[in-house]
């Protein structure tokens, strides 16, 4: 039987516009001043957020620029680091400073600066204040001596500056250690981190934690496209390929790296990856779902598909099953996907570049939606392989096509062509 492609009626995801917006500043001020965010420089090649606790920092890119803090109702600007020698736990001296990417994990805010990462005081401590039950401790930098003397954690300089900073799940957290993962472009390192505050004070040039690297060669430009799944770490690649840090480490001893995503070449071949810099990525429905085929815009750079990965086929408790890749959903020009928690029920949405008003509007997926956007029908193309049965060098001939649909609704249109071997057009 020769190829098939068959267009088909699918429900996953639909998509709903919510509006569109400017942020230009927050209020209520602070010291009587708001805080307006273009203050920041304007043209900076990326910005790094971050949230911990009830805090959200904001760094500029530029390394330069202090940080800003927003805790829900107040915006303002960092004060930075003024006293190296400062005692652990002293408030209002030292904050977090400018800095690129970010991650709050193990209680610390944790930030690269170069080839270089550090952290500041960890949740609760003495450098806190009572009106937030010392939780805005995590803004401070008081207790690592390490980093107060301006050392940090390197890696090597060879390697880049620090692309992203991420950690994933750890069943041995019990051991008194955590795992955190500082990438650049050409590799990935994990730092051993102390747990309580006692170990992180003492953590010192002749006492430092440990940190070894995990992934060689192939690390990731964006900090947006690593996305945690239970124990592992999926990231987009500078060529825009997906790897996983658990697969990197399990196939240490062979020769070959090879990525995930060997099924969606036809996607990746024309990546520009120029742009892989501001790739994004998240997990929802039981899905990766990661930008791809980034194009630049007046408005910044865009992304016109998203590649999913489907983890169903590993719910339930049959052994042997993979993930599956479901080629690329299309139709919006993405800057960023981000999920969060309303009411305890988890939500996807798309920051995307309005095709026709040019706007920046906000895009939510559904799960439950039979259509795109109220009343949108959607659309599936799924291309089936070439059947030989078992025999491929005998001579075939078609006569006939049975296919077995169900779960429909509505009017569904189908359209099938084929392609016998060698013919390059579809009929």
């Amino acid at each position: 039987m020769p190829d098939v492609f068959l267009p088909v009626v699918f429900t996953f995801p639909t998509a709903t516009w919510i509006s569109n917006f400017e942020v230009v500043a927050f209020t209520p001020a602070y010291m009587s001043q708001t805080t307006d965010v273009r203050a920041n420089p304007a043209f900076e090649f990326k910005s790094y957020f971050c949230q911990g606790e009830e805090f959200l920092v904001i760094q500029a890119g530029d390394y330069l620029t202090p940080a800003l803090f927003w805790d829900g109702q107040v915006l303002r600007r960092s004060i930075g680091i003024t006293n190296a020698a400062v005692a652990a736990g002293t408030p209002g001296v030292n904050e977090i400073p400018p800095a690129g990417p970010m991650d709050y994990y193990m209680g610390r805010f944790w930030y690269g600066q170069q080839s270089k990462f550090s952290a500041g005081d960890i949740v609760g401590g003495n450098s806190g204040t009572l009106k937030y039950d010392f939780r805005d401790s995590i803004l401070n930098v008081t207790e690592c001596p390490l980093v107060l003397g301006g050392d940090g954690f390197s890696v090597p300089r060879n390697e880049g500056d620090i692309t992203a900073l991420a950690h994933n799940a750890n069943q041995d957290a019990a051991l008194g250690q955590g795992r955190l993962f500082a990438f650049t472009a050409f590799g990935a390192h994990q730092l051993t981190v102390p747990v309580t505050r006692a170990l992180w004070i003492a953590a010192t040039d002749n006492n430092q934690p440990l940190l070894v690297p995990v992934q060689l060669a192939t690390g990731t430009l964006s900090d947006r496209s690593i996305v945690p799944v239970n124990g592992d770490l999926f990231y987009q690649c500078p060529d825009g390929s997906i790897r996983s840090i658990k697969t990197a480490v399990r196939y240490f001893d062979e020769w070959a790296n090879v990525p995930l995503s060997a099924r969606e070449e036809r996607v990746l071949r024309f990546v520009d990856r120029s742009l892989l810099h501001y790739g994004s990525g998240i997990l929802f429905n039981n899905r990766l779902l990661e930008t791809t085929l980034p194009i630049l815009s007046p408005q910044g750079a865009v992304h016109q598909t998203v590649m999913p990965l489907d983890f169903s086929p590993i719910s339930d408790f049959a052994p042997g099953l993979a993930p599956v890749w479901e080629g690329m959903y299309e139709g919006l020009d993405i800057l960023q996907l981000f999920t969060g928690l309303f009411d305890g029920v988890q939500r996807a949405f798309a920051v995307v570049v309005n095709r026709q008003t040019k706007t920046i509007d906000l895009w939510e997926f559904t799960q439950d939606e039979r259509f795109d956007n109220g009343d949108s029908r959607i659309v599936m193309q799924a291309e089936l392989p070439a059947f030989t049965w078992g025999d491929e060098f005998a001579l075939k001939k078609q006569v006939s096509a049975e296919l077995w649909i169900d779960r429909l609704f509505g009017e569904v249109v189908f359209t099938l062509e084929y392609r016998p071997d060698g013919e390059s057009c579809w009929q």
